[in-house]
């Protein structure tokens, strides 16, 4: 039998799915503000949290996988980019087709080229100034996020098979320094939007595990509860103890850390709950594509609040009924699998 699902996963996924669309919406609407320390519209410029969240959750997973197989790099790689190439990429693919079909016909006003939807095919396209937003605003991040399954498992792999604690903090401090230097002196988003500047992220979810497997169980609640009000500081509109880009990066580390600390609540949630949290959650990364059209792709006959409710109509049918087809289709390509293992053997 497969390992029993984590709740809160699917939960952090949704939570990311959602926080990005607040984003996005909060721009199409004139990006309102209040002059207050405690400004309730933070929720919503710092929507672009829902990316360090993904990134988080990612992270969590890896480090999950390595302990799991002992540190075996090599196993922990295969079934990392098993789940990429069955899971990921596929709808990766897909939302890069229908960003080309919307460039042809005009609906939005960028140019591109066959180099550029190579770059974007090999997730190579943050390597490149030019490349970097050609096809879409969006598909950045999948730039990134190859990188960091590339990157993070060697890291956490070294950092496990280092036993001496202070080795262990000298490279934390390493990791967060590159991560600093990235942010405060990059003058290029091929750096400063590349897995080096996410690398503070990695040492957050370390220690954050850390403290979490050091504690007794029955205090895991009241730190996750401590940690959740501490998330509250998304509210708080003038950080200037910290760039805000890192000041993010630790809010959804926190975040993150709180919600797995609430766990065994979450799996008492009903099982209807539980069911739309895992479809809309598998669903998070073609939505996050996606959720970006109603505010890129204006045209003058669909503008304003008309045009925002067409462009959101249109994105979630579209998503949920390719979810809806493509996770049929996984679960038939699962079965003849299985069947074959079943029947193959000796």
């Amino acid at each position: 039998m497969g390992q029993p699902r984590n709740i809160s996963y699917d939960l952090l996924k949704v939570s990311a799915l959602l926080s990005i669309t607040f984003f996005h919406v909060w721009r199409f609407i004139g990006k309102p503000t209040l002059d207050i320390y405690l400004d309730p519209w933070e929720i919503c410029r710092r929507g672009f949290i829902g990316v360090e969240i993904c990134l988080v959750v990612t992270i969590f997973l890896i480090n999950s996988r390595i302990q799991k197989n002992s540190n075996d790099i090599l196993k922990t790689y295969s079934g990392i980019w098993k789940g990429f190439a069955t899971n990921f990429y596929p709808q990766y693919v897909v939302a890069v087709g229908v960003w080309n079909l919307l460039l042809i016909y005009g609906v939005t006003n960028k140019s591109h080229n066959i180099w550029d939807n190579i770059t974007h095919l090999t997730m190579t396209h943050t390597l490149f100034e030019q490349t970097f937003f050609k096809v879409s605003g969006t598909l950045w991040y999948a730039g990134v996020y190859a990188q960091v399954l590339i990157l993070v498992p060697i890291l956490l792999f070294v950092f496990h098979a280092i036993k001496n604690p202070v080795l262990r903090i000298i490279m934390l401090l390493f990791m967060l320094l590159s991560g600093f230097v990235s942010n405060y002196y990059g003058t290029s988003r091929i750096l400063t939007w590349s897995v080096l500047s996410y690398m503070p992220l990695v040492s957050f979810c370390i220690i954050c595990e850390f403290v979490q497997t050091s504690i007794k169980d029955r205090y895991k609640y009241i730190l996750g509860l401590g940690t959740l009000l501490s998330c509250l500081c998304i509210f708080y509109s003038k950080p200037s103890f910290l760039k805000q880009e890192l000041y993010d990066m630790m809010v959804a580390a926190l975040f993150v850390f709180s919600v797995v600390s609430f766990e065994p609540l979450l799996k008492r949630l009903n099982d209807s709950i539980k069911s739309i949290l895992l479809h809309v959650s598998s669903l998070s990364i073609l939505l996050f594509f996606y959720n970006y059209i109603f505010y890129a792709a204006k045209k003058a006959e669909h503008s304003g609040i008309v045009g925002l409710l067409i462009y959101s109509v249109f994105v979630y049918v579209f998503c949920f009924l390719f979810g809806f087809i493509y996770n049929k289709l996984a679960n038939v390509v699962i079965a003849i699998g299985n069947s074959h293992r079943k029947y193959g053997k000796v």
